[in-house]
């Protein structure tokens, strides 16, 4: 089992302690430590809200994902190390992105045509803009 740090307050603030989460879609199972979409189609505005910021937010990690894996090839197949040296191995991949990213600024966009948790008439486009969406 994988160990997540303890809970602690989000930054900038004393209470309450949050957990940490891994964001999924709908094949994980349900547990403490994952956030998943819910699921049928008659939900509550609450419910298609929730399921649009985790369907983005999962879209940001899968776009930054591909954006390493297209920078360190690495990534394109499976790592065939030890799991500490797979630690030091992102590790190095995350401050070789960032500086590449800093100091050469690259753009580097992320397209999605996934549109399956977007509220009604709202279409997918660039996953970095960050418009604030509203539900009818």
């Amino acid at each position: 089992m994988l160990e997540l740090h303890i809970e602690r307050p989000l930054s900038g603030t004393e209470r309450p302690n949050v957990p940490y989460f891994f964001v999924g879609d709908e094949r994980f199972a349900l547990n403490r430590n994952i956030l998943r979409p819910f699921g049928g189609s008659d939900l509550s505005v609450k419910k298609r809200e929730y399921n649009y910021c985790l369907c983005r937010t999962r879209r940001y990690a899968e776009c930054a994902f591909g954006n390493l894996s297209n920078k360190w090839r690495i990534f394109q197949r499976p790592l065939n190390v030890s799991p500490d040296f797979e630690v030091v191995i992102d590790k190095a991949s995350a401050v070789l992105q960032n500086f590449v990213r800093g100091r050469y600024a690259y753009a580097f966009l992320c397209l999605s045509g996934d549109n399956r948790n977007l509220p009604a008439g709202q279409k997918p486009g660039r996953v970095n803009e960050c418009e604030p969406q509203s539900f009818p």
